[in-house]
């Protein structure tokens, strides 16, 4: 998000997409990268991952999107509970903190064991005796 605080000092505008401040906002996250290497920010790397996974597919919720990112649906939403964040916002609707809160996340969800086969993370209908019988 971005906005011109003096002609807009309730936030009611965001002009992140506003041609004429590209630039700006440009310098602004190169700025944001450059502390955040200065001062050997431990998210950094899990960080710039989150927002290239949130954004590499466009109009699809932040589970569907992380999916590959964390390994699979089931653990990007497990990732997005545990951050707090509603796993069925879109990646563009994220401030740079939630897109922080993501990556330190991720390290508090096991990720699933190389032994697990990928089909068994999938939320399965439950079958017992009653089921079976019927």
């Amino acid at each position: 998000e971005f906005y011109d605080l003096s002609a807009d000092p309730h936030s009611l505008t965001n002009l992140i997409s506003a041609p004429e401040h590209r630039e700006t906002i440009r310098e602004m996250r190169l700025r944001l990268t450059r502390w955040m290497e200065e001062t050997e920010d431990p998210i950094l790397p899990e960080f710039m991952k989150v927002v290239r996974a949130a954004f590499s597919q466009r109009r699809k919720t932040l589970r569907a999107a992380l999916a590959t990112w964390a390994g699979s649906a089931v653990r990007a939403g497990e990732i997005l509970a545990a951050a707090g964040i509603e796993s069925s916002r879109r990646g563009e609707t994220l401030h740079i903190a939630e897109f922080a809160a993501i990556a330190a996340a991720a390290h508090s969800v096991p990720a699933p064991s190389a032994s697990t086969p990928a089909d068994a993370l999938a939320v399965r209908p439950r079958t017992d005796s009653a089921t079976l019988e019927a």
